[in-house]
């Protein structure tokens, strides 16, 4: 039995290692793999806790040796993505500045924000690019003309929605009128880029009255789309569907509320998205305010305790004639005392804590 072991043994030990040469042997084909291999062995150093600032300088240098010139393309890598992520993070403002102008210079930046690991690398880019002026006229100009792609992009939609949340809003005004179609993009730039800081359909329909029923149009594809995607978490996604619904006419808004009732928990996570809901609500279906009880159901109280989210359960409570169903998905949950032990709700908050919030549906 032992000699049986051992063999069984000694044949798994061949079996990785001829596993280990065949991932080797298919690495050593990609681009730059020598100088992958160095750099994933220093970004293992660099990213230490317990390194010093000039160690770290010195191990840039010599990253940014290895890599210069060839950032763009070893982002795309699934194992060398990190390694551009280190450099853009523990880089000096020159080094820092000279990935960001590769990786913007390249032309497949929109390849990247799609890319299942390389997003992560935009991502870093944008969080470290917060204070750098130059830095977000860059990132910003490669965007421009893609918003319209990205935005309704599995993966891309991260990027779209860290862009537009963490760069001043007065930077990202180009890229937002493109949501709302090329008639907005092209001609409502010159005007509301300088004028307005925040694009809002009312902004862009009191330039051009003429143009309601394309962005409308325009908006209900783009919302289609994300809808078949999922994107209902995202802010940017959530306040794009407030805005159609608060401009489209009342049959407009029914016909869209069956895709948007199932997820009305995931919407009331933003005051746009509180709207949405109450609009779904107002002009939806009895069928679709059921749907939208049974998707509240065992949230009522975390969403009354939400600076937002309690507007759309005093509608949805105000405009259901089925009081029955009312109280069966909402109003008992509140007949029931919480449990004492430290309970998160749906937004990640403690439900039990103080909150100021849990008079306002009282008021």
């Amino acid at each position: 039995d032992k000699k049986r072991k051992f063999d069984g043994k000694k044949g798994d030990d061949a079996v990785s290692n001829s596993k280990r040469a065949l991932k080797q042997s298919r690495q050593s084909h990609r681009p730059h793999s020598e100088s992958v291999v160095a750099a994933k062995e220093l970004w293992n150093k660099l990213r230490v806790k317990t390194n010093t600032p000039a160690e770290n300088a010195v191990m840039m240098k010599e990253l940014m040796g290895l890599l210069q010139g060839k950032f763009n393309r070893v982002a795309l890598q699934h194992d060398a993505s990190r390694v551009v992520q280190a450099a853009i993070m523990f880089g000096n403002k020159e080094q820092r500045m000279i990935v960001i102008k590769e990786l913007c210079d390249g032309g497949n930046m929109i390849e990247l924000s799609k890319s299942q690991y390389a997003h992560f690398v935009v991502l870093k880019m944008i969080k470290c690019s917060i204070k750098d002026d130059e830095s977000i006229r860059m990132i910003v100009k490669t965007f421009k003309g893609q918003m319209n792609k990205l935005a309704v992009h599995a993966v891309a939609a991260r990027v779209v929605e860290y862009l537009f949340s963490n760069f001043p809003a007065k930077r990202t005004t180009k890229l937002k009128l493109e949501l709302y179609g090329p008639r907005c993009a092209l001609f409502n730039d010159g005007d509301l880029s300088i004028n307005v800081a925040n694009p809002t359909i009312d902004t862009v329909l009191k330039n051009d009255p003429a143009g309601k029923e394309a962005v409308l149009e325009y908006l209900l594809a783009l919302i289609n789309k994300g809808v078949e995607k999922g994107l209902f978490s995202f802010a940017y996604f959530q306040q794009i569907i407030c805005e159609y619904v608060t401009a489209a006419s009342p049959n407009d808004v029914r016909t869209l509320c069956s895709s948007l009732v199932d997820h009305s928990i995931h919407l009331l996570s933003t005051k746009a998205g509180s709207r949405v809901v109450a609009e779904c609500a107002t002009y939806g279906t009895p069928k679709d305010r059921k749907r939208i009880l049974k998707s509240l159901k065992g949230y009522t109280r975390s969403s009354l305790l939400h600076s937002d989210a309690y507007v759309a359960l005093l509608r949805i409570i105000d405009v259901t004639d089925d009081t029955v169903n009312v109280q069966k998905a909402l109003l008992a949950e509140l007949q029931v005392l919480p449990e004492k032990k430290k309970k998160m709700n749906v937004l990640g908050e403690d439900e039990n804590a103080e909150n100021d919030e849990g008079k306002s549906p009282l008021l």
